[in-house]
């Protein structure tokens, strides 16, 4: 009975601190002028296969009072989401991007996703950059990963500007082949991103000047 009531109290507990944590956030969107690409090579020619849309969910653990800039800059923790639909992602041949979705088991694992764990700022000659860790998930496997990227940080916007080399066997990805396999994608891809982001409130406020315009 006293087991019992431990655990009644252990999960109302729980539950009050995860409503405070909602509760108490400031709320991150992305504007539509960020950009995630990626580029490789093959035995033809270099390409380019840029994602067509993408979704972030993100919220600083801090008070709304609290702009994002000062909640960022204290290292308040962070909760992020990134995921990325693998149909979405477009080149400039439709071939390729059929083969890439192929590859890359799209029916089976339609998202790529990155989940952040923890991130760390650095400054250096007066430049500030970001190191992400977390979890990316391609193809049904995952993997940490540590992002890194320029930072700048305004009153209104977090911009982060980087890219990160991927090799696709890591996530049981056969490379993409084209005509009978005489057109060999290599390994190796560098995913560029440059994610301009902004507190929820801003985006609306924006949206309603465009509108009165």
């Amino acid at each position: 009975m006293k087991t019992k009531r431990l655990a009644l109290s252990l999960s109302l507990c729980l539950l009050a601190i995860s409503s405070f944590s909602y509760a108490a956030s400031i709320q991150i969107e992305a504007l539509p002028q960020s950009q995630i690409w990626v580029s490789g090579n093959s035995t033809l020619h270099p390409f380019v296969i840029k994602a067509s849309t993408f979704n972030i969910e993100m919220a600083i653990a801090a008070s709304e009072k609290e702009s994002a800039k000062t909640a960022i800059l204290k290292g308040l923790p962070v909760k992020l989401q990134l995921t990325i639909p693998i149909k979405g992602l477009r080149s400039e041949f439709e071939a390729m991007d059929d083969n890439t979705q192929k590859a890359m088991k799209a029916k089976k694992y339609p998202d790529i996703v990155f989940s952040l764990k923890s991130y760390s700022l650095s400054n250096l000659n007066g430049k500030e950059s970001i190191a992400a860790l977390g979890t990316l998930s391609i193809s049904g496997v995952s993997k940490p990963v540590t992002l890194h990227g320029a930072l700048k940080i305004s009153k209104s916007k977090i911009t982060v500007t980087g890219s990160q080399p991927i090799l696709m066997k890591d996530y049981g990805i056969t490379p993409p082949t084209m005509m009978f396999d005489t057109i060999k994608v290599d390994n190796k891809v560098v995913v560029h991103y440059h994610l301009i982001l902004t507190q929820a409130e801003n985006i609306s406020a924006s949206a309603s000047l465009a509108a009165g315009l």
